[in-house]
């Protein structure tokens, strides 16, 4: 453990994540009144990614990577498992635009026809704001 590492006793920890997302669920229903009256909720910290994911030092961002691991040498979203397909923080590159890109490659891959999901003569695709999409069902 390094000097700049703070570690907590389980029940610190326990009790410290606890209070942490009552709150947040608390200060949510401010803006999503009856959220609330969820069943259950769960709140990860670095120490969680760190144990459950083995992810270097509690990061959220996916496996540590190289520069031989990002872009062009990244993980292919195909597997030699047929019907597999890989996507996320671990596999393109890390962020939400890496993410967001890996998701659109394994789409691809399994529609097996890039022309598909970006044909120019098809409908354009259209961004709302959140303000818009209120009283939409999905």
């Amino acid at each position: 453990m390094g000097k700049d590492e703070i570690r907590f006793a389980p029940a610190d920890c326990d009790a410290m994540k606890e209070d942490l997302a009552w709150r947040m669920v608390r200060g949510l229903e401010k803006h999503v009144p009856g959220v609330a009256h969820i069943v259950f909720y769960s709140l990860g910290t670095p120490l969680t990614n760190e144990h459950y994911l083995n992810a270097t030092r509690g990061n959220l961002y996916g496996i540590e990577k190289s520069p031989q691991q990002v872009g062009p040498w990244a993980f292919s979203p195909r597997t030699e498992f047929e019907g597999l397909y890989l996507c996320g923080a671990s596999t393109l590159s890390h962020g939400v635009a890496g993410v967001t890109q890996s998701g659109i490659n394994a789409a691809k891959a399994v529609l097996n026809a890039a022309h598909v999901i970006f044909d120019q003569s098809g409908a354009s695709l259209t961004f709302l704001p959140s303000e818009c999409v209120r009283g939409l069902r999905v």
